[in-house]
């Protein structure tokens, strides 16, 4: 656009920069050039520049003042939050802990009382459903476990019945026809085995 207008220069030019500085919506730097510093008749510069958050101290002194009180907001609510449930626990209104509790009583020499407690439900019925089925009917704990696991040992221990060794001399041979053991193992196996007998 190109008009003219009435007035000099110099009062065109200030009615302008009033208008730039109090009714520029946009924002940005405005600089006027006097004549001396460039040639031409007397000019007003625009830099419309969009302002961002990062482009200037300002800016980021705010993204930085924005981002603590957000930090301290959230940890301001997070820690009510937490003295709530605290208290509503105390009062007994809600339970934080979720437990199952299983308390084992001496009956008599060979009989255990079981019982199931949970606040909750899922969780008790699974308990219980578990000790009905093996320690009730499967009678898991009927054996000591100790007692187990010493039978056991002494059951792998035991040497092997002499109508089994010939059974496991063919095995060992395979083996060794196979590559999985060395004629000097076979031998020694064999010998051991034969020596059972």
């Amino acid at each position: 656009m190109e008009v003219v207008v009435d007035g000099t220069p110099e009062s065109c030019l200030a009615e302008v920069a009033i208008h730039l500085r109090d009714d520029w919506p946009y924002g940005g730097e405005f600089y006027r050039y006097p004549t001396q510093f460039s040639p031409g008749p007397d000019r007003i510069v625009l830099f419309g520049e969009k302002r961002y958050l990062v482009n200037s101290w300002a800016g980021l002194a705010l993204l930085v003042f924005l981002s603590l009180i957000t930090f301290l907001v959230f940890t301001v609510v997070y820690l009510a939050y937490i003295l709530v449930l605290w208290f509503l626990d105390e009062a007994g209104l809600i339970e934080l802990q979720r437990r199952v509790q299983v308390i084992a009583t001496l009956e008599d020499a060979t009989r255990t009382r079981i019982e199931v407690t949970s606040n909750r439900t899922d969780w008790q019925r699974t308990v219980e459903s578990w000790v009905q089925s093996e320690l009730v009917e499967n009678r898991a704990a009927a054996v000591d476990p100790s007692q187990l696991d010493a039978s056991q040992t002494e059951a792998s221990h035991e040497p092997s019945a002499p109508s089994d060794i010939p059974d496991q001399i063919q095995k060992l041979a395979a083996l060794r026809d196979l590559g999985a053991i060395t004629q000097e193992e076979f031998e020694g196996k064999k010998a051991d085995l034969l020596d059972r007998m």
